[in-house]
């Protein structure tokens, strides 16, 4: 197994394959491509949860990152050029779909670490449905508070 990345997207089919079902943990970076002030990139909100996700997996045996959703429920900033969006509802089933994938591979234990208060309620019903029906330990972890991202 390569043992060498935390990461999903670096990894084979065959060293995910060998991970440990029960106690191998997926973090999912979720943000939004939008302002924040002249002075920042568009990416601010994503590049926070994907830096944060990354060096948990790293700093863990357990974790490993999964690739970072960059675009999220930003249509209030979309008077500000570069600003992408996607609606809740595209939002919930993205990360719905997501969750179920590790799920079809028995992996039960994700958390979402959100980057943009604007994507909290969308990542809040998914987690609690898939918790739900499938017996799945999915929780969120915001560094920022609400809609203060």
């Amino acid at each position: 197994m390569n043992l060498k990345t935390h990461l999903l997207h670096e990894m084979s089919w065959a060293d995910i394959k060998e991970l440990n079902k029960e106690k191998t943990v997926f973090l999912l970076p979720v943000g939004s491509t939008e302002q924040h002030g002249p002075q920042n990139p568009l990416g601010t909100d994503f590049l926070i949860a994907e830096h944060i996700a990354r060096e948990a997996a790293f700093q863990s045996t357990k974790a490993y990152c999964l690739p970072t959703l960059s675009i999220g429920v930003a249509s209030h900033h979309r008077n500000f050029p570069g600003t992408l969006w996607t609606s809740r509802s595209i939002l919930e089933q993205l990360v719905k779909d997501i969750l179920l994938s590790l799920n079809y591979h028995e992996f039960k234990k994700v958390i979402v670490v959100n980057g943009h208060g604007g994507n909290t309620s969308s990542i809040l019903n998914t987690i609690a449905d898939l918790n739900d029906i499938e017996e799945m330990v999915c929780t969120l972890f915001e560094w920022c508070k609400g809609n203060t991202c």
